[in-house]
């Protein structure tokens, strides 16, 4: 499902050249729950950039879905995440005057969906995440895991390969958090999702299939963990 080939990666602070990533080799199969841990700095977001394509590597290869992105030019990589790529991040990143189903279906008006299509598909993934009755309200109208949810469902609102999602519950308390990765783990298994997820959280770990750890720009082997 996705493969990184040698991968080196390193970015210019002042003077000084900084490696972010050093021979990063890893498969990830379809289907899997991959969970990324690492202190800050340490690769994981950059790691996250490179598989979707907003970033690239100095070196080394990058195959998603059998499309080796790291072959392609910008209109190329651009048409690739929007299509096979979903995101959940830390900060919701949600427009604030758009409605709750306009968010939702943003992803599939920037393709150009048929008006009727993008809002039969965003209707039927908040109900999926238990917020159908809000499709008209605002995100400033929701709670931070109501906002985690819309979240979640425009991200998979394109019916993307994979579902990227970086400390998704950062920024909610304990119990909230644990219901929104509960329906994260849930929706990529019913949706066959590939989902990686960078998380500082020990008590997330019980949801991987694999879980790796980054340091100094380096992997550890994946160790299982359920």
């Amino acid at each position: 499902m996705i493969v990184f080939d040698k991968i080196y990666k390193s970015y210019l602070c002042g003077p000084r050249r900084i490696s972010a990533l050093k021979d990063l080799t890893m498969t990830i199969e379809t289907g899997e729950f991959v969970i990324l841990r690492g202190k800050s700095g340490s690769g994981k977001s950059t790691l996250l950039n490179l598989i979707c394509g907003i970033d690239s590597p100095d070196s080394g290869a990058i195959r998603v879905d059998d499309q080796v992105i790291t072959e392609m030019n910008d209109d190329q990589v651009t048409r690739f995440r929007r299509r096979h790529v979903g995101f959940v991040y830390q900060f919701l990143n949600l427009i604030s005057t758009l409605s709750v189903g306009e968010n939702v279906m943003l992803p599939l008006d920037i393709e150009k969906h048929p008006p009727r299509d993008r809002r039969k598909r965003a209707t039927e993934l908040l109900q999926e995440v238990g917020l159908a009755d809000r499709f008209d309200d605002y995100p400033d109208q929701l709670s931070g895991g109501e906002q985690q949810r819309v979240a979640l469902a425009r991200a998979l609102i394109n019916n993307p390969s994979v579902i990227l999602a970086d400390e998704p519950t950062g920024n909610l308390d304990s119990e909230t958090g644990k219901k929104v990765l509960t329906l994260l783990n849930r929706l990529g298994r019913q949706y066959k999702k590939t989902v990686i997820m960078v998380t500082h959280n020990t008590e997330d770990l019980s949801l991987g299939d694999r879980i790796y750890n980054l340091q100094d720009g380096q992997l550890s082997n994946g160790v299982n963990g359920k």
